[in-house]
């Protein structure tokens, strides 16, 4: 039992610290430097900021497809 405690204890020490260094990482590459650019990165000319185009996301359509 006190060893599977240890066990558990030593793998979310690691991940904690994996998880720091990652945050260091993408700080210092700048990564949250521009949070509005990123959020619209994903738009292109065929879909536009806040026009859906996907056919089951236009507004007036009552039925949604699964």
């Amino acid at each position: 039992m006190l060893t599977a405690s240890i066990v558990l204890l030593l793998i979310m020490l690691c991940l904690s610290v994996g998880t720091l260094i990652a945050f260091a990482w993408a700080a210092s590459e700048g990564q949250f430097r521009n949070p509005d650019e990123a959020a619209y990165s994903i738009f292109d000319p065929d879909e536009p900021v806040g026009i859906p185009t996907d056919p089951n996301l236009r507004s007036g359509d009552d039925e949604r497809s699964i």
